[in-house]
């Protein structure tokens, strides 16, 4: 083995290599004569014997080395020390290792960068031994720790990391709908600081009076958190995300709004319905819907919690929070059909007789590009040939004459989302089907004028950040409607007023926060969702 490639050890000497292939064995004694005490932290140059570790070397090209270290013992002269023996700290070979420094930074760089097994195949590939258990406990063993005050250096300046001041908190998921933890983000530095195992207000509390110098606190419309916020840091002042309120608004309006189905094409040119004729009825809710309702607002008029009355009708509380707030039952959502595909338009193109059996069509479909099996095929005819036998001829076949034209399809109805997102967007960002869509439903109907209006507002003030006068204004509007649904969203802004009024007022948003928490649903997808929180708070805070 070549001497310019051997591993450089201060102050030790090579005694023997051993080995012309891989494994290379190296013994390397120590050449120190003293050393400090890591006790006491005098010095000692009684050496009492010599201990050996066999460590793994980071490998240099295709071999790897192993390294039998021949170490000494020394003596500690203190009377007072307790350790009376002990062994030479060798600044390459850290404690309780079996692989040097080098070789344990090249672990941790993959690891950092992939799952564990990935690293684990990569590393193998490269000569190093390591186990998938054991690049996890590396891991979690070089997780940076956040010092509270209390730890911190007492000369601000001479610390490598500030006190944190402003800082935002939200939840992720482990198990959606089921179990969240929270992330704790600081604002000024874009960097994560901690990771709590559930989003509950105690344990936020708990985690907030450790940092007594936070001054503001960005969160979203969530109670856990404000709480959390007012019991742990009662002298920060909390910001409501300005994208959270927006969403929330687009909640009412799409339980305000509704599904709604846009006339047909060409029903305007025929001059003869009526715009009272041409309104698309609404949708009868079920039975069932109608009982919940009904079995929902008797118990919110009795004085019961939104959580109780989802444990007494066993509903998830999204649903009895929304049947609660509405002033009669919601109409099912409409049926969104399939359109046509690249694949149902080739079989289309390609069925010129009507007696062609499904293996011929596929067999021809095979020869331009099809890739799917005979049974997508054969089902497909089944469903053409059914529609033609009930109804008038719409395909185009030998039998069916060419002049034949297909009726036109009703215009898909829109959702109440579709319509809240309509109402948000600035006129120039429309879709361009929407602003006619938009202005004739304006024209109908003047409780949608007064939610555009009112949407229109709102969406500036916030996005403008217009301040407290503003917000102020705007919910003596909303509350003067008449709309419930709006009503409603003015109360909710007035039990939240402070934070609400920093959100529109303050620069901070939870911008930051989300990107983390997109972040920690890739670092859960890279170890397959076996993380605990050791692991998953290591991975996350490490930037």
């Amino acid at each position: 083995m070549s001497v310019s490639i051997l591993p450089d050890y201060p102050n030790m000497k090579i005694q023997m290599i051993e080995g012309d292939a891989a494994p290379i064995r190296m013994t390397v004694i120590s050449g120190a004569s003293a050393a400090r005490c890591p006790a006491c932290g005098n010095p000692s140059t009684r050496i009492c014997g010599t201990y050996r570790r066999k460590l793994q070397e980071l490998p240099r090209g295709p071999a790897s080395i192993e390294i039998l270290l021949l170490a000494h013992r020394f003596r500690c002269d203190v009377p007072s020390c307790q350790q009376h023996i002990f062994c030479e700290r060798i600044p390459w070979a850290p404690r309780y290792q079996r692989r040097t420094q080098a070789c344990t930074d090249r672990i941790l760089t993959l690891a950092w960068e992939m799952s564990a097994s990935a690293a684990q195949r990569v590393a193998e590939s490269e000569g190093i031994r390591v186990t998938r258990p054991t690049i996890n406990r590396l891991l979690i063993r070089t997780a940076p720790v956040l010092p509270t005050p209390s730890e911190a250096p007492a000369d601000a300046a001479s610390s490598e990391a500030a006190p944190l001041t402003v800082i935002g908190v939200d939840d992720w998921a482990w198990a959606k709908g089921q179990r969240y933890g929270t992330v704790v983000v600081d604002l000024i530095t874009h960097q994560p600081v901690e990771v709590l195992p559930d989003r509950s207000a105690e344990t936020l509390a708990r985690w907030l009076r450790r940092h007594p110098t936070i001054r503001v606190i960005s969160r979203d419309r969530g109670g856990a958190y404000a709480s959390g916020a007012r019991e742990g840091a009662p002298q920060a002042e909390q910001v409501a995300d300005r994208f959270h309120l927006i969403h929330n608004w687009g909640d009412h309006m799409a339980n305000l709004i509704g599904p709604w189905s846009p006339p047909a094409a060409g029903s305007e040119a025929s001059g003869s319905p009526t715009p009272e004729a041409r309104a698309q009825v609404p949708p009868t809710p079920s039975p069932q819907k109608q009982a919940r309702w009904e079995a929902v607002h008797r118990l919110y008029d009795q004085g019961l919690s939104i959580t109780a009355i989802a444990e007494a009708l066993h509903c998830d509380p999204a649903t009895v929070r929304k049947d609660a707030h509405a002033d009669r039952p919601r109409p099912p959502a409409p049926c969104q059909r399939r359109q046509p595909g690249r694949d149902d338009q080739l079989l289309q193109a390609l069925w010129t007789n009507r007696r062609m059996t499904a293996e011929e069509l596929w067999r021809k479909a095979q020869e331009n590009g099809y890739a799917k099996s005979l049974a997508s095929v054969s089902r497909w005819l089944r469903q053409r040939r059914g529609s033609v036998k009930r109804g008038p001829r719409s395909i185009a076949s030998p039998e069916s004459p060419a002049e034949t034209t297909r009726p036109s399809k009703p215009a898909k109805p829109w959702s109440g989302r579709q319509w809240a997102y309509v109402l948000g967007a600035a006129w120039p960002q429309m879709p361009r089907r929407a602003t006619g869509l938009l202005s004739e439903r304006l024209a109908r109907d003047p409780l949608y004028r007064k939610a555009w209006t009112l949407t229109r507002h709102f969406h500036t003030l916030v996005v403008h950040r217009r301040g407290e006068k503003a917000l102020a204004a705007w919910c003596r509007a909303a509350e003067a409607s008449g709309i419930s649904e709006i009503v409603t969203f003015a109360k909710t802004l007035r039990q939240d007023w402070a934070a609400v009024v920093a959100g529109v007022t303050l620069e901070w948003s939870q911008g930051p926060v989300e990107g983390f928490n997109n972040r920690t649903k890739l670092l859960k997808r890279m170890m397959y969702g076996r993380a605990k929180l050791p692991l998953l708070r290591a991975r996350i805070l490490n930037r």
